[in-house]
Order: structure tokens, then C-alpha cells, then sequence
């Protein structure tokens, strides 16, 4: 799960503002840094890529609508 955990937004978010173990509260809700050799800014492109596309069919879908109505 240690891999996949690395390229999840809470992995990045977690290895971004580097959380260990000893914060419990922030490692219920994000986890601790996943300690991936994959630097975090390759890590993060899926997950911009997927909001950016997720941006994108939501402006088409409003732009539609305003056509229809």
C-alpha cells in the first residue's frame, strides 16, 4: 500500500509538508510522509492532471447549458 500511498494527493500532500509519525492527528486524516523516491513534483502531475481535466469538461458542460437556455 507504501506505493500507492506515494502518488495518492494525501501522500503528496503528506511528503509536501513532510508529516512524521508523532503528529497522530494529522496522520489520521492524511497518513505520514511516504518516504518515495520519486520527487514529489513528478508525483503530482496526475492529480493536477485530473482536476484540470475535471476543470475543463465542467466549463464545457455550463458553456452547453448557457447554449440551450
Amino acid at each position: 500500500m507504501k506505493p500507492v500511498w506515494a502518488w495518492l494527493p494525501g501522500g503528496i500532500l503528506a511528503d509536501c509538508m513532510d508529516f512524521h509519525t508523532v503528529f497522530p492527528l494529522w496522520n489520521h486524516w492524511w497518513g505520514p510522509a511516504s518516504g518515495s523516491g520519486v520527487p514529489l513534483w513528478l508525483r503530482a502531475v496526475p492529480t493536477v492532471a485530473v482536476l484540470a481535466m475535471a476543470g475543463l469538461w465542467l466549463m464545457r458542460r455550463a458553456d452547453s447549458r448557457d447554449r440551450v437556455a
